[in-house]
C-alpha cells in the first residue's frame, strides 16, 4: 500500500479515535478514491485461485508421465494432458477478467446512492454461478483426458471416477460463494475500507484455493494409479 492509500485509510471513517467502530454503512467521495486503488489488491487475491488450479494439476504430471513410458505415444499423451487444463481453469480465469467491470460499476452504483451495499452488490454478483461454470469445465477436462483414460485397464471406472470431481469443485466453488457474500455483508464493520475488502477477498481465496488443491490432487492422482495398472 502506498503512502497516499495510508494516508487515506488513516483518515477513513472507523479509523478516527473516537469514531464509531466501523466503516458505516455509507460511500463517500473519498472511499471511492480508496476503491479505485482497490481492484489491482482484489484481483490479485483472485488470480491466485487459479494459480493454485495449475499447480495442482502439475503435481500429477511428472507421475503421469512416468505411468504413460509404457505406451508408446507418451510424449503426445503428456502434452494431451497438459492442454486438458484448459476448460477447468478457464471460469476462474474469467473472474480476472471480470473484476475490472464489476468494480467500476460498484463505485459508480455506490456513489450514486451513497450506499456501501450498492457499491459491493456487482461484486458478489461476479462469483453467481462459478459453481456450475467450475462443473462443466470439469467435465470438458475430462472429455479431452479420454485418449488417456482409455490406457487405464477399466476406462469406464476412471473416466466415472475422475467425473465425479465435478461435484467437490461445484460444492467449493458454493462455500467459498458464501464466505465471500458474507464478507461483503459485514464490510459496514469492517475498521477501514482497504482492509475490509482486501480481506474478503482473501478469505474467499483461501476457501477456494483449499478446496482445489486438495480434489484436483486427489483425482489426478487416482487417474494416474489407473493408467499405470492398465501400462502393467
Amino acid at each position: 500500500m502506498g503512502l497516499l492509500s495510508r494516508l487515506r485509510v488513516r483518515l477513513s471513517p472507523g479509523s478516527r479515535r473516537g469514531a464509531p467502530a466501523g466503516i458505516g454503512s455509507g460511500f463517500t467521495p473519498a472511499m471511492a478514491e480508496v476503491w479505485k486503488e482497490l481492484e489491482e489488491q482484489v484481483d490479485g487475491e483472485l488470480k491466485k485461485s487459479g494459480s493454485s488450479i495449475v499447480g495442482a494439476w502439475e503435481v500429477g504430471a511428472a507421475e503421469l508421465g512416468r505411468a504413460l513410458i509404457a505406451f508408446d505415444d507418451d510424449r503426445v499423451l503428456i502434452e494431451r494432458y497438459s492442454d486438458s487444463l484448459v476448460p477447468a481453469l478457464q471460469p476462474f480465469q474469467d473472474l480476472h477478467k471480470g473484476i475490472g467491470t464489476a468494480m467500476q460499476a460498484g463505485m459508480r452504483a455506490g456513489l450514486a446512492a451513497g450506499s456501501l451495499a450498492a457499491a459491493t452488490a456487482p461484486l458478489a454478483r461476479l462469483m453467481e454461478g462459478l459453481d456450475d461454470k467450475a462443473a462443466e469445465g470439469w467435465a470438458k477436462t475430462a472429455a479431452h483426458l479420454e485418449p488417456i483414460i482409455l490406457r487405464s485397464r477399466r476406462p469406464d471406472e476412471a473416466r466415472a471416477q475422475f467425473l465425479a470431481g465435478s461435484r467437490a469443485l461445484r460444492q467449493a466453488c458454493a462455500d467459498a460463494d458464501l464466505v465471500w457474500r458474507a464478507r461483503l455483508e459485514a464490510l459496514p464493520q469492517a475498521p477501514n475500507l482497504w482492509d475490509g475488502l482486501t480481506g474478503a477477498a482473501e478469505a474467499w481465496q483461501l476457501s477456494i484455493t483449499r478446496a482445489l488443491e486438495m480434489e484436483i490432487v486427489r483425482h489426478v492422482k487416482a487417474l494416474v494409479a489407473a493408467v499405470r495398472e492398465g501400462g502393467a
